[in-house]
C-alpha cells in the first residue's frame, strides 16, 4: 500500500466521523421533533430548510462553491490563508447588499412563498431563512480549510461546535421555552449563527497580520463564481423540487410524511458527503494531475454506498419502531426507495470530478436543468397514481438519468463492473416493492427483522462468490489501517 493510499485510509475514520456527525443533527432530533410538532408543523420545519438551500447560491453568490477548487493555486499556507481572509471578507459584503434585494422580490411577489406564515411572521421567517443558508455557506468553506490543512484539532472543534449550536439552541427553543415551530426555526439558527461569528472573528483576528486586500482575488472570485450562481441555484431548487411539488399538489400533511421520510434517508446522503470530504480531495488531485489512478479506492466508495443502502431498511424500521409514534408508519416504503439514491450519487461524484479536472463546470447547470425535466415529468406522471410514493420513484430515476448524463458527458469510460452495481440497485427496488405489500410493522419483530436482512444477506453472498478479490482487497486495507503497517 503506496503512501498516499495510508494517508487517505488515515484519516478516512476521523474525518468522516466528525463530517457526518453534526450534519446528522435532524436525523437524531427527529424523535424530539414528531413528540413537540405536529406532521404539518414537521412539513413547515423541512420547508424552511428547503427554503435556505434555495438562498445558499444567492446569500454569497457562490463563491463557497470554488473556493476549494481554487485554494491549491496558492502554494504557500500564508497566500491560502489571506485568499480565505478575503473570501469571507466579499462573503459579508454580499450578504449586506443581497439581503434588502431578496425582501425587495418576495415583497413583491416576484417569488412565490405559498407556505402559510402565521405560526411565523414573513420577516422573522425570511431573515433566519438567509442567515442560515449564509452561516452553511461560510462553515463549509472554513471545514474544507482545516480538511485541506489537516488541521484535525480544528475540524473537531469546528464540527462539535456546530452540532452543540444546534442541539442547544433547540432544546432552548423546542422545550425549555415551549415555542414550538417557532422556537425549532429561531433555536437552530441562531444557535448556528453564534458559532459561525466566534469562528470568523477568531480567524481574522488570528490571521490579520497575513490579511491584505486584494482586488484581484475579490473580483476574479466574483467573475467564476457568477456562472455557478445559475447552476447550483437551479441545481438546489431541482433537488427541493419534490418536496415544493408535494406541498403545492398534496398539501402540508403529505409534505409532513415525505419530510420525514426524506429526513431519515437524507442520513445517507450526509454520510456520503461526509466520506466524500475525504476521499474526494485525493482523487481529484489524482485525476487533475493526470496520475494513476487505484480504481480498488473509487470502487471501495461504490460499495461502501451499497453497503450502507442496503442495511439501512432493517435500521431504519427498528428506528421507527421504538422511537416514532404511528403517525408517521405509511411512510417507510417512501423512506425505502429514497434510500436508493445514494447509489447513483455515489457514482456521481466521482465522474462529476472531470468537469472540475477538464474546467467545464457549466455542464453541472446543464446536469441541474437534465435533473429538473426528467423529475418534473416523472412527479406529474407518477404523482397522479402513486402520490408521495410516485413523487419517491420520481427522485430515484431522475438521479439515475443524471447519472448517465454526467458519466457521458464526462468524456470519460464507464468504469468497470458498474454494470453489476445498477442490477444490485434495481434488485433492492424489487424487493421493496414487494415488501410494500405487506405492513412491516404489524409483523412480530422477528420476522421484520429477518425479512428487512434479505438486501444485507444477498449483498453478502454476492461480494462473496462474485467480488471475492475485492472483499480480500478491503480487509488487506482494513488490516493496513489497523496495524498502521
Amino acid at each position: 500500500m503506496s503512501r498516499k493510499e495510508r494517508s487517505i485510509l488515515g484519516g478516512f475514520f476521523v474525518y468522516t466521523f466528525l463530517g457526518f456527525l453534526p450534519l446528522s443533527f435532524s436525523f437524531f432530533f427527529i424523535p424530539i421533533y414528531t413528540k413537540y410538532l405536529s406532521v404539518e408543523e414537521f412539513g413547515i420545519l423541512n420547508y424552511f430548510t428547503v427554503f435556505s438551500s434555495l438562498l445558499m447560491p444567492i446569500v454569497s453568490l457562490s463563491i463557497e462553491q470554488i473556493a476549494g477548487f481554487k485554494y491549491w493555486d496558492y502554494r504557500k499556507l500564508d497566500e491560502r490563508m489571506n485568499y480565505i481572509l478575503n473570501l469571507l471578507l466579499l462573503s459579508i459584503l454580499i450578504l449586506f447588499v443581497i439581503t434588502p434585494i431578496i425582501f425587495q422580490v418576495l415583497k413583491l411577489g416576484l417569488f412565490s412563498l405559498k407556505v402559510n406564515l402565521s405560526k411565523i411572521g414573513f420577516f422573522e421567517y425570511i431573515l433566519l431563512a438567509i442567515l442560515f443558508a449564509y452561516c452553511t455557506n461560510i462553515y463549509r468553506v472554513i471545514l474544507s480549510v482545516f480538511r485541506n490543512e489537516k488541521l484535525l484539532n480544528g475540524y473537531s472543534l469546528l464540527s462539535l461546535s456546530y452540532l452543540a449550536s444546534l442541539v442547544i439552541g433547540s432544546v432552548f427553543g423546542l422545550i425549555i421555552y415551549n415555542r414550538g415551530l417557532m422556537g425549532a426555526i429561531e433555536g437552530r439558527t441562531i444557535g448556528f449563527m453564534i458559532v459561525m461569528f466566534f469562528c470568523i472573528s477568531f480567524l481574522f483576528l488570528n490571521y490579520r497580520k497575513l490579511f491584505r486586500i486584494n482586488l484581484n482575488i475579490l473580483k476574479s472570485t466574483l467573475f467564476l463564481s457568477f456562472p455557478l450562481i445559475f447552476s447550483q441555484l437551479i441545481g438546489n431548487f431541482s433537488y427541493s423540487f419534490d418536496k415544493l411539488f408535494i406541498e403545492k399538489f398534496f398539501g402540508l400533511k403529505s409534505l409532513g410524511l415525505y419530510s420525514f421520510a426524506f429526513s431519515i434517508a437524507y442520513i445517507l446522503d450526509i454520510l456520503l458527503n461526509a466520506l466524500s470530504n475525504v476521499v474526494i480531495p485525493d482523487i481529484f488531485e489524482k485525476i487533475k494531475y493526470e496520475d494513476s489512478l487505484n480504481k480498488r479506492i473509487v470502487f471501495g466508495f461504490f460499495d461502501f454506498a451499497i453497503l450502507i443502502s442496503s442495511l439501512f431498511g432493517l435500521v431504519s424500521f427498528l428506528f421507527i419502531k421504538f422511537f416514532i409514534n404511528q403517525d408517521y408508519y405509511a411512510s417507510f416504503k417512501v423512506l425505502l426507495i429514497l434510500s436508493l439514491v445514494i447509489i447513483p450519487k455515489s457514482i456521481q461524484v466521482y465522474y462529476s470530478l472531470y468537469y472540475y479536472r477538464d474546467n467545464r463546470t457549466k455542464m453541472l447547470l446543464y446536469q441541474s436543468i437534465i435533473y429538473l425535466i426528467v423529475s418534473t415529468t416523472a412527479f406529474y406522471l407518477l404523482g397522479n397514481y402513486f402520490s408521495i410514493t410516485g413523487i419517491a420513484y420520481g427522485v430515484l430515476i431522475s438521479n439515475w438519468v443524471s447519472l448517465y448524463f454526467t458519466i457521458f458527458f464526462s468524456k470519460t469510460d464507464l468504469i468497470e463492473s458498474m454494470k453489476k452495481r445498477v442490477l444490485i440497485s434495481a434488485c433492492f427496488l424489487i424487493f421493496y416493492n414487494f415488501l410494500s405489500l405487506v405492513n412491516i410493522f404489524e409483523l412480530n419483530i422477528f420476522l421484520a427483522t429477518s425479512i428487512l436482512l434479505i438486501p444485507s444477506l444477498s449483498l453478502s453472498l454476492f461480494y462473496f462468490f462474485v467480488e471475492r478479490k475485492r472483499l480480500f482487497y478491503y480487509g488487506i486495507t482494513l488490516k493496513h489501517l489497523v496495524l498502521k503497517k
